[in-house]
């Protein structure tokens, strides 16, 4: 089985870095949570729908269409026919791009331009799993992992597999589809079914892109290897060399001090000079070995320099695509039918002569506050505004803001004037507390 070497598991560890709090399990659960609260999941049946919405984004990625939410739209339509869509909503946004960005990556660049292996391997091993269960829907997780290996290595070569990583995936997989016996095989694989012309036409490329760039880090550290043992027999080689010089100028010397020096002794001592040049000469030949070793190892490194360069730009350029993303979905929210077209309307309201009521202007404001919870932004502290309260000192800068400079003191008498501002439950902007004369 191909072993990584560390600066290999290094890399690796650089393209699946993401800042903790987003990764983190508490932030994940949350969103899957409010996933199945928006679409009031029946306990015991979170199993069937996750399948139904995973195949949804999954099988989506060959849809038309430049945004995003165009294409999930398309596919919530389908498989949710029951209800009206206008839009993707942001749970189902915030979930796809938590669990399925490998899907979103592929959708917009393809495998070739995928620069974690990581996604890659995830896109390898997802599109593998769901393909097996179709063509022989059964719930023994074993023969199930089994049987995933087997048809990943029928294009993957086994020594480049990290059968381990597979494994563990599958297993995350069996006890998100198949977590209890109120799960229905035969019912899991008539919903995969759509999905599965998309899910060949992605495994195949990604099994030869992965075999490709594995194959490629496999045999980078076989030459590695070979570089070190040649380094450390030179090496070895040196000490032996050294070694033997010193025991026979030694030797010489011990010779010269005793006064020796006869005609053998003469001859001797020409030879131990021969020698010495001799074993110099070798000595220079590793050296200059060494030499041209280290100069071939210090290229590596700048061209490793220079492909994480080249990565380190490829992610600003995604995070750039992402943010550009997230505005268009808030310009999207904020400009739907069932929000009255609230962005389009305030412009109308502020730079046309279109009169509005005093009525209507309460209410466009109103449904721009609601579209704007519907992508987290959220106020905090309404209820408390206007009402005189007492307020501990060292909340200053963590739970309030105040409207002027206050002397030290411990306590402060004042109301709320203005409210707070969430993102997703994390405080953006506090409330403003109006301090007591």
């Amino acid at each position: 089985m191909y072993r990584e070497s560390r600066g290999e598991r290094e890399n690796r560890r650089r393209e699946n870095f993401v800042p903790r709090d987003f990764r983190s399990k508490r932030h994940f659960m949350e969103i899957r949570n409010e996933v199945l609260d928006f679409f009031g999941v029946e306990k015991g049946r979170e199993w069937l729908f996750w399948a139904q919405l995973d195949t949804l984004i999954e099988k989506s990625c060959l849809f038309t269409g430049e945004i995003r939410p165009k294409w999930l739209e398309e596919g919530l339509r389908e498989f949710f026919p029951e209800r009206e869509w206008q839009g993707v909503p942001q749970e189902i946004m915030d979930y796809a791009r938590e669990e399925k960005m490998h899907f979103l990556i592929y959708k917009d660049n393809g495998v070739e331009k995928i620069q974690s292996e990581a996604f890659l391997f995830r896109l390898l091993v997802d599109t593998a799993y769901k393909l097996v269960f179709v063509h022989k829907p059964i719930r023994e997780y074993k023969e199930l992992q089994d049987n995933v290996l087997q048809f990943i290595e029928a294009k993957v070569p086994a020594d480049l597999l990290n059968r381990e990583e597979v494994v563990l995936r599958v297993q995350k997989f069996n006890r998100l589809y198949l977590p209890n016996l109120s799960a229905d095989e035969n019912a899991l694989a008539a919903v995969f079914s759509p999905g599965v012309p998309v899910w060949e036409k992605i495994f195949e490329e990604a099994a030869e892109e992965y075999s490709k760039r594995r194959g490629l880090a496999a045999a980078e550290g076989q030459q590695k290897a070979r570089v070190r043992d040649i380094k450390e027999t030179g090496e070895s080689k040196q000490e032996a060399v050294f070694m033997t010089v010193e025991e026979d100028t030694a030797g010489k010397i011990g010779h010269d001090a005793a006064g020796v020096k006869g005609p053998e002794e003469e001859i001797g001592k020409e030879e131990a000079e021969k020698d010495i040049s001799r074993e110099t000469d070798i000595l220079l030949e590793k050296y200059e070995t060494t030499i041209s070793l280290l100069q071939e190892e210090i290229e590596e490194y700048k061209n490793e320099c220079l492909d994480l360069k080249r990565e380190i730009e490829s992610l600003y350029a995604y995070a750039g695509q992402r943010y550009e993303t997230a505005v268009k979905d808030i310009i999207f929210i904020l400009n739907k039918p069932e929000y009255g077209h609230v962005l389009s309307q305030l412009f109308l309201f502020a730079y046309t002569g279109k009169e509005f009521s005093l009525e209507d202007i309460r209410l466009l404001l109103r449904n721009f506050f609601v579209a704007l919870e519907k992508v987290g932004i959220k106020s905090s502290d309404t209820d408390r505004i206007g009402a005189k309260e007492v307020f501990k000192a060292e909340g200053i800068g963590i739970d309030f803001v105040v409207d002027r400079d206050v002397k030290e003191a411990r306590q402060i008498t004042g109301e709320i004037v203005m409210p707070g501002w969430k993102y997703k439950g994390k405080n953006i902007i506090l409330p403003v507390v109006r301090v007591e004369e």
